[in-house]
C-alpha cells in the first residue's frame, strides 16, 4: 500500500493539533476516519507516529521525523494544483500551502 494524500493530510492535522477530535473536525472527517488514516500510515511506515495515552497525544520520534517531509509533500501538491489552475483541487489548499487547515 502506498501513502496517499489523505494519509498525509490526516497525519499533519493530528500532529499540528495533537488532538484527534480537533484534527478530524478541521478536516471535516469523523474521528474514526482520521484514526484509520493514521493507523494505515503507521502500518506503511512500520511504526508508531504518535504516542497516545488516555490524556494526551504526542509525536513519536518517527512522527517528528516525518512531519516536515509530509508538510512539504502537501505543499508541493498544492503548488501543482495552483500551477495547473485546477480550482477544485486548489480550493482545498490555504494560502500557506497546507491542506485542509
Amino acid at each position: 500500500m502506498n501513502a496517499e494524500l489523505r494519509h498525509l493530510r490526516s497525519f499533519v492535522a493530528a500532529a499540528e493539533e495533537l488532538h484527534f477530535s480537533r484534527a478530524a473536525q478541521r478536516l471535516h472527517l469523523t474521528q474514526q476516519a482520521l484514526s484509520t488514516h493514521v493507523a494505515q500510515l503507521e502500518a506503511m511506515v512500520g511504526g508508531r507516529l504518535f504516542v497516545r495515552t488516555t490524556r494526551e497525544v504526542a509525536l513519536s520520534a518517527a512522527g517528528k521525523a516525518m512531519l516536515d517531509p509530509a508538510r512539504r509533500a502537501l505543499a508541493a501538491r498544492c503548488a501543482l494544483a495552483y500551477a495547473s489552475t485546477l480550482p477544485i483541487v486548489a480550493a482545498s489548499c490555504d494560502v500557506e500551502g497546507s491542506v485542509g487547515k
